[in-house]
């Protein structure tokens, strides 16, 4: 495992994250309307962002991670600490999703038990994104074997999304992410999904197997046909158009948070692929200059390292 790729992929969910946390919950056409195409990192948006800010997408990614390197064989309860401590910090978004998982964690001290709970809650529709953009450190932690890097991703996943669309969704990411460590584009998404297509069919319920299933169909959609929005299925069909249809890290980051909506999230699914396949070195270095927090990103891509040897 090169650092050059577990620092690509970090920083690549962080400059998606900043990137497109301005255009965030705004249509295509308003993005258009005031922007043109939004390449740079200028703060901003809804949450009132300074240039360079992550949101939650960046930072549960990095909770995840450290909970991991805190216990590798069995992480839930450490990653949960991250959470806990990162959500007692006050921090400006929080999906509603994982803001009902934690606060039910937070009285029943069972993650299982909370995220069931958030799903009664709220009638089952818990499919949403927030779960599949924080799952990148478990590609670095478990890269190899298929089946165990899938089992760890699926409990990290259910952690607050008690959904199999959003279980499913996290591990095509990881294991096509694994892939492309050691394959070229082409080969990885081939890879990927002679490996996901039995291991769907084996463990998914009728209707999540024709759902996700139609996610073969991503690379060879229109951009103008994409919606970027919070559900996991869509989010990943986003970034996987994104990436297959760009040559660089930068455009396919781009390509991605111009479809506003969900565009911080987007931006950093796309990122983490597309900074794992092309490297640290590939993203512009005016985005990183203005990237915060490269202090716990650093930290981590440490600790990574050392897990992946």
């Amino acid at each position: 495992m090169k650092r050059d790729k577990i620092a690509g992929g970090l920083y690549g969910v962080a400059v998606g994250d900043a990137l497109g946390a301005t255009l965030e919950f705004l249509s295509r056409q308003q993005v258009q309307e005031q922007f043109g195409e939004h390449r740079e990192i200028t703060g901003g948006g809804r949450l009132g962002l300074k240039p360079g800010d992550i949101t939650d997408d960046t930072e549960m990614t990095l909770a995840v991670g450290q909970g991991i390197a805190a216990n590798r064989e069995n992480p839930v309860e450490t990653i949960g600490e991250r959470f806990v401590e990162w959500y007692q910090s006050t921090p400006k978004s929080v999906g509603n999703t994982t803001r009902l998982s934690i606060e039910h964690y937070l009285k029943l001290n069972d993650w299982d038990e909370a995220a069931k709970q958030t799903a009664k809650v709220l009638k089952g529709k818990t499919a949403g994104n927030g779960a599949l953009m924080r799952t990148l450190p478990i590609t670095f932690a478990y890269h190899g074997e298929p089946n165990h890097l899938a089992n760890k991703s699926r409990k990290i996943c259910r952690m607050t999304h008690w959904d199999m669309i959003a279980e499913m969704s996290g591990v095509f990411y990881n294991v096509l992410a694994n892939c492309l460590l050691l394959e070229s584009k082409e080969k990885a998404w081939e890879k990927t999904w002679d490996w996901f297509a039995a291991y769907l069919y084996a463990e998914a319920p009728s209707p999540t197997v024709l759902l996700v299933s139609t996610l073969n169909k991503a690379i060879h959609c229109q951009y103008e046909k994409l919606h970027a929005t919070g559900f996991v299925y869509d989010t990943l069909f986003c970034a996987l158009w994104c990436f297959y249809n760009t040559d660089t890290a930068e455009e396919a980051i781009v390509k991605a948070v111009n479809l506003g909506d969900d565009a911080d999230t987007v931006g950093a699914v796309t990122g983490g692929l597309a900074g794992l396949y092309y490297g640290y070195d590939a993203l512009p270095q005016r985005w990183l200059n203005q990237l915060k927090h490269r202090d716990k990103i650093d930290n981590l891509i440490n600790d990574l390292e050392v897990l992946a040897r």
